[in-house]
């Protein structure tokens, strides 16, 4: 019996994909490597552009949440994505499916977030890609939430003992960096206010400071010591 392209192009992705963990958690997370969905995307795509194959996202939101919490607006989002992969040779198709969330403080970028998840959890499902801290990760538990930098100081101030944050780990990459400050920013910063910090530091706009590691540092130090714009 003849089977569509689109099962032919998807075991050969299958056969020949293979991604790299180029993504560092941040030391409150375990610190690991793990793939990031970027990776798996543009590792998918070079396969799909290799056997004509085309990807049609169509994604719903269900659920939104607006949650205040230490006096700032924080926005849940989770996202269902059922993803068509259509063979661009015969038109068969096959349709996969992924669920993520995303979580923002003040900002729109929750749905990003969630929507970036989602495809990613697609992707790991359909090819068969592992991630082992993620494993490790429910093994082992959710670990103890730590103060944020805001706590911390108010702490410090009221005289009420030392509210510490774990360590964040050391950053080496403008990406590993740029992880770390968002695990420091879902703590109790905020993206506009880490924005703000960088734009004083560097005297630029985010877009011309974003891969310097330098600045990248400087934002992270301030972040960690509670200094919020």
């Amino acid at each position: 019996m003849a089977t569509g392209k689109v099962y032919e192009g998807v075991a050969n992705t299958l056969k020949h994909l293979s991604v790299e963990k180029n993504g560092v958690l941040p030391g409150n997370m375990g610190g690991k490597p793990y793939i990031t969905a970027h990776d798996i995307a543009a590792e998918v795509k070079r396969k799909f552009v290799e056997n004509n194959l085309i990807f049609l996202p169509k994604e719903t939101v269900v659920k939104h949440e607006n949650i205040q919490a230490n006096n700032r607006l924080q926005v849940s989002i989770v996202v269902t994505g059922e993803y068509t992969i259509v063979s661009a040779e015969d038109g068969s198709s096959l349709t996969v499916s992924g669920t993520g969330d995303g979580l923002a403080t003040g900002t729109a970028v929750a749905s990003n977030i969630a929507s970036t998840n989602a495809l990613k959890n697609a992707l790991l499902r359909t090819f068969l890609i592992t991630e082992q801290s993620v494993e490790d990760a429910a093994k082992n538990g959710v670990p103890e939430e730590s103060s944020s930098p805001a706590q911390a100081k108010i702490a410090k101030a009221q005289g009420g003992g030392q509210a510490t944050r774990k360590s964040t780990g050391s950053p080496t990459t403008a990406g590993e960096y740029r992880t770390a400050i968002l695990a420091a920013v879902k703590n109790g910063g905020g993206v506009a206010d880490y924005e703000k910090v960088g734009n004083r530091i560097s005297g630029k706009q985010k877009s011309e400071w974003v891969n310097d590691i330098e600045v990248l540092s400087g934002v992270l130090k301030a972040l960690e010591a509670g200094e919020v714009e």
